[in-house]
């Protein structure tokens, strides 16, 4: 029996929680802190609730810092763009996977490298990236001047901002436990407390650097990783308050209440949201657009990497079972164990969710036998050997179905929406036996699939560029 979660946009279903501003830059304090909390509160509300809890990520961010320079150069690098490049990337994303053999950013470097020769593509993390010698991008590593930024507002005077910030964690926490039960602002504010003023700080020294670089560059527009989550609100504002455009591209999975893409209706129509959150928002394709709730203004564009890497499993089809696990694990053992039983001449394959690798060696998963163990550098590949895929929350079940497979859906709190309705659900190990003996009746009909993932992405990215320029 699936399980409704009270609606954690409850929180921020009030104009006043974005009048609270500091700093010289006046930067509201939510949008600093609002992805963060809304996580938090997510977790809090499905432990709960059902008794859930996600598993944690693991797996370490790849970072390079060999190149070594020193603090002038490297502010240098963070503060002089140059004059010919009308499109700017701004990265927090890891190298994960492998395209061609090499390491490969599979959520922007399909975009990045093709209009090259007209981006500079920035990370603020330090993770290297390997790009086509060809596409004439410029790349730069930019870590440096957040890791002085942090430095700086330590020395920083705290006093100016701390009335304010005293009053906005008042507000959370008097609305928090009026809405979702008295103490629940213990477990979902502790800690972000203590990081509003530094958070503060950071992104005030990145909203006035940004905005003296953008405006001696040629920047035209400016891509921001996850961006709706309220990453680098420095850069945001700064571009808004200079008219340039913003822009984020679909990463995965999104369902009506994914927090970071929808917003409650004061959020949306409040005057100054488009400093904190990206004008465009380029999505795999226009089935995702009634599952977001945001004020950015919605594009269809195509899954680049799918395209590209997903040919081989469009064009074979093995008869394996798919176990796609994405944060949760236990619940899946006695279907994991009911499909070895069941199919004993077909491949049962288990693919744990790639970040969570401790979780899944201490998972009672890890102790069956009788499955395949898929740790490859992408799914794809994985697609070509399975006939059914079975999932719960996972962008796995909508590239799979995209790719002709029978998909197969084990509810929970979190799948309990429009974007998930979709899919054929299981609710027991006897069901899913049944349904991957009748695989035709599971799978979608084509243009839901081509609804998922638009095709032509390079003719509509290119597009899309030349409207937003013009």
């Amino acid at each position: 029996m699936q399980i409704s979660l009270p609606n954690p946009l409850e929180l921020e279903n009030t104009e006043e929680i974005l009048s609270f501003t500091a700093g010289p830059a006046k930067l509201a304090l939510w949008p600093l802190v609002r992805s963060a909390v809304l996580a938090r509160l997510t977790v809090f509300l499905r432990l709960r609730e059902e008794g859930t809890n996600s598993c944690k990520f693991d797996a370490p961010v790849p970072t390079d810092h060999s190149r070594k320079q020193g603090v002038a150069k490297n502010l240098k690098l963070a503060l002089s763009w140059p004059a010919d490049r009308d499109i700017l990337y701004v990265s927090n994303k890891p190298v994960r996977l492998e395209h061609k053999g090499r390491p490969y950013n599979q959520w922007e470097q399909p975009t990045a490298e093709l209009l090259g020769s007209r981006t500079l593509f920035v990370t603020t993390n330090g993770t290297r990236h390997y790009f086509d010698d060809k596409s004439g991008i410029e790349f730069r590593d930019i870590s440096p001047f957040y890791r002085y930024a942090y430095r700086l507002q330590r020395i920083l005077p705290k006093s100016m901002v701390s009335r304010i910030s005293e009053s906005f964690c008042d507000f959370l926490t008097n609305r928090l436990d009026s809405i979702f039960g008295s103490g629940t602002h213990r477990p979902v504010l502790s800690g972000i407390i203590e990081k509003i003023i530094p958070r503060l700080y950071v992104q005030t020294l990145e909203y006035f650097a940004s905005k003296y670089t953008l405006s001696k560059s040629a920047t035209k527009i400016v891509f921001i990783s996850t961006g709706s989550y309220g990453n680098n609100i420095g850069i945001q504002s700064a571009a808004t308050d200079i008219g340039i455009h913003t822009v984020e591209l679909q990463h995965g999975e999104i369902s009506p209440s994914h927090y970071a893409y929808n917003c409650a209706k004061p959020v949306i129509d409040h005057p100054h949201i488009s400093r904190y959150m990206p004008h465009y928002f380029l999505s795999y394709g226009p089935f995702w657009h009634d599952r977001i709730a945001s004020p950015s203004k919605l594009v269809p564009m195509g899954n680049p990497f799918f395209t590209m890497a997903a040919q081989t499993a469009a064009q074979c089809m093995g008869r394996g079972i798919l176990f796609a696990l994405s944060d949760e694990y236990e619940s899946f053992t006695p279907y994991i164990s009911a499909a070895i039983r069941a199919f004993p001449d077909r491949e049962v394959i288990v693919r744990p969710h790639p970040h969570c690798r401790e979780a899944f060696a201490a998972s009672s998963i890890a102790k069956l036998e009788g499955y395949t163990l898929d740790t490859a550098a992408t799914i794809y590949s994985t697609f070509a050997r399975a006939e059914t895929v079975i999932s719960t929350g996972s962008t796995t079940l909508f590239e799979a179905a995209a790719s002709g497979r029978t998909c197969l859906l084990k509810p929970s709190s979190i799948t309990t929406d429009g974007a998930w309705k979709i899919f054929s659900t299981i609710d027991d190990p006897d069901e899913m036996i049944g349904k991957i003996s009748s695989p035709d009746q599971c799978r979608l009909p084509l243009h839901v699939r081509n609804s998922i993932f638009s095709g032509s992405w390079r003719e509509n990215y290119v597009n899309f560029i030349n409207h937003a320029l013009a």
